[in-house]
């Protein structure tokens, strides 16, 4: 790693001791709360060359309910389509399905992109910042939130789900549950003592890895902003102060640019495909609660809103922050063109490698490559956040026109 030096003609910068492991980054203990949780819910790897060397017992057992309950769910959602003619009973049920699935298949990609994973946090360590005491400090706090806020939603889905269940009809639930026609046989007790140990197997298995991985991806695209800006504002920096007067220092400037540049490659390799469920899942569910929002309202039943409006705030906050963030770490990687170009204005014209390396470097930084997105279908930038909601909500009023 390397810390800058105000004032040196020569180098810009200078080594630094700190080691660059992965387990003994900073930026690894500062994202070592959302990694505990996700240890204690069985859906982070251990270090290993192979998918199968990853698991452990806790992972493993994980693993498989995780995948059974997804194919449980698929059948309880078959019985729906078999006994029911409500069309959005249908997709209500759906959502259900579709959530399971993709944390499903979330938390396999987690365990064979780990090593990637692993290697992005390697790149956190090697680039160092301006203040990092303070930024680290700042960026923990951050990610606090981000936590406490991840436990916040899963205490509002324990909360209406729990409404729900105990005023919902043991009958249908039970049938439901077991593919048809189970009730007459099974005591009203018994019902419920099923009916909390699956709500409670789908908030756990479920809901809290949603959560979490929203709450991880967050909080490591909260960790590339705050290295990008931390680069355009030394930058800015040497720029105004003049620091730059050779070649070679253009140079470590390019360096420290291209680890940055890996930084958000890597981040990419291993998110973008779940970046690109994530946001298909969001969207469908939507879709579908909204219309279970304003039927309910139009039919004054109000059971399940409470549980259902919580999904509708959940994942509207879950996609405008993902959005948000992902737009600001793709928009901050061009800001340091201007500064760049003052640098090149003021340096030696007849210094052709100053001149061919400043613009090399501007050049690097101009072009449009480094942004995150959902497996290169999409960018994850405001306009593309700005579209979907203006779809759901041309959604939202033609359902309340057709009611």
């Amino acid at each position: 790693m390397f810390r800058p030096i105000k004032g040196s003609e020569n180098k810009l910068f200078t080594p630094n001791e700190r080691p660059e492991t992965a387990g003994e980054t900073y930026h690894l203990e500062v994202l070592r709360p959302l990694i505990k949780v996700s240890e204690y819910l069985g859906s982070w790897p251990r270090d290993g060359s192979q998918f199968i060397l990853r698991l452990n017992a806790w992972n493993g057992l994980t693993l498989f309910v995780l995948h059974f309950y997804t194919v449980h769910k698929f059948f309880n959602w078959m019985t729906v389509v078999k006994t029911t003619e409500n069309i959005f009973e249908v997709f209500e049920q759906l959502t259900l399905i579709t959530r399971t699935a993709i944390v499903a298949l979330c938390f396999d990609y987690r365990f064979l992109m780990h090593q990637s994973n692993m290697d992005l946090f390697k790149i956190f360590g090697s680039i160092t910042t301006l203040n990092e005491e303070w930024c680290l400090l700042r960026l923990k706090n951050i990610i606090k939130f981000v936590i406490g806020a991840c436990f916040f939603f899963v205490f509002l889905h324990v909360l209406f789900a729990s409404i729900f269940m105990f005023h919902t009809s043991t009958d249908k639930y039970v049938n439901w549950l077991f593919y048809g026609d189970a009730a007459d046989q099974t005591p009203d007790f018994v019902v419920r003592m099923i009916m909390i140990a699956d709500w409670a197997l789908y908030l756990y298995l479920v809901i809290c890895n949603e959560c979490f991985f929203f709450g991880l991806y967050i909080a490591l695209c909260l960790t590339m902003l705050f290295k990008v800006k931390d680069f355009n504002a030394f930058a800015k920096r040497i720029q105004k102060e003049r620091l730059i007067k050779t070649g070679s220092q253009v140079q470590e400037l390019y360096q420290m640019h291209t680890r940055l540049s890996e930084m958000i490659t890597e981040a990419e390799r291993s998110y973008s495909f779940p970046s690109f469920l994530w946001i298909l899942c969001i969207i469908f569910n939507l879709a579908v609660k909204i219309e279970s929002v304003i039927h309910g309202i139009k039919k004054a039943e109000f059971r399940e809103f409470g549980y259902i409006f919580t999904d509708v705030i959940y994942y509207s906050l879950g996609f405008m922050a993902i959005c948000m963030v992902a737009s600001e770490v793709g928009e901050a990687n061009s800001e340091p063109i201007i500064s760049l170009i003052k640098i090149a204005e003021y340096g030696d014209i007849e210094d052709w490698v100053f001149q061919q390396e400043t613009q090399l470097l501007i050049t690097k930084i101009n072009t449009p490559m480094l942004k995150l997105s959902g497996w290169s279908c999409f960018e994850l930038n405001m306009q593309f956040m700005l579209t979907i909601l203006g779809a759901l909500a041309t959604y939202a009023i033609i359902i309340i026109q057709m009611a």
